[in-house]
């Protein structure tokens, strides 16, 4: 495993471990009333239009980077990511 796929790894864990205890929280808050259905249904469609707009959003930056670098757009600060 090289670095680069270790530390892919290990941010993928650290994005689960903070995903499961988001969950937690907001189910908590959702079954003492602090937090509505409504407003819990808002922040769920938010959150799946932003991760949705992501892609179509960055892909002019990375096509940006590749022309002015020559380098593609797996390189960013100066390090190369795997494709």
């Amino acid at each position: 495993m090289t670095t680069h796929q270790a530390v892919f790894l290990l941010v993928g864990l650290a994005a689960i471990l903070v995903a499961t205890r988001l969950a937690g929280m907001v189910a908590r808050r959702l079954q003492l009333g602090i937090l509505t259905t409504q407003l819990y249904s808002m922040l769920v469609v938010m959150a799946l239009v932003t991760t949705a707009m992501t892609g179509p959003v960055l892909k002019p930056v990375g096509t940006q980077a590749q022309a002015s670098t020559g380098r593609g757009a797996g390189h960013f600060a100066g390090v190369t990511y795997p494709h």
